[in-house]
């Protein structure tokens, strides 16, 4: 009879706490990956407004497609590779108001590719392309990988 009332105190007592500390870890979780998200997407949008006051607008307004071996374009994409490396980011590129690239890490994109992948960020680009920074939300690529944009 004892066991029997000693148990069923302990499971009185211990459910309402294994209950709360369990909500607790699981609010705290939250919590955290959202602050963990939101500075990502500020460390980004900080790079790509740094990347973009170290690049001068004349040095792309005229590239165009089929302009991948010129000094310019080659300077540009040294550019890009030295930043690339120092914020230890995956790639870096730049692109026009058509969603078509001036400058790419990447070596596979040429000067005037379309980037079909960043279709799904129309409406942080529309807000970029009004002077501000923007981040995508957190998602997962084909490789498998959380991945984040950010724009400037």
């Amino acid at each position: 009879m004892r066991r029997t009332l000693a148990f069923r105190l302990l499971v009185a007592f211990l459910s309402p706490t294994l209950i709360l500390l369990a909500a607790f870890g699981l609010i705290a979780y939250r919590v955290t990956g959202a602050r963990l998200e939101s500075a990502l997407g500020q460390r980004l949008m900080g790079i790509a407004g740094a990347a973009a006051t170290q690049i001068r607008p004349q040095s792309i307004q005229f590239l165009s497609p089929g302009d991948d071996q010129t000094r310019t374009a080659g300077r540009l994409r040294q550019k890009l590779d030295a930043l690339k490396q120092s914020t230890a980011l995956r790639r870096l590129f730049i692109l026009d108001l058509n969603l078509k690239s001036r400058g790419d890490t990447q070596s596979s994109t040429k000067i005037g590719d379309r980037y079909y992948e960043v279709e799904a960020d129309r409406s942080e680009l529309q807000s970029v392309f009004k002077g501000n920074a923007a981040s995508t939300v957190l998602f997962r690529a084909d490789d498998g990988h959380f991945f984040k944009r950010g724009y400037a």
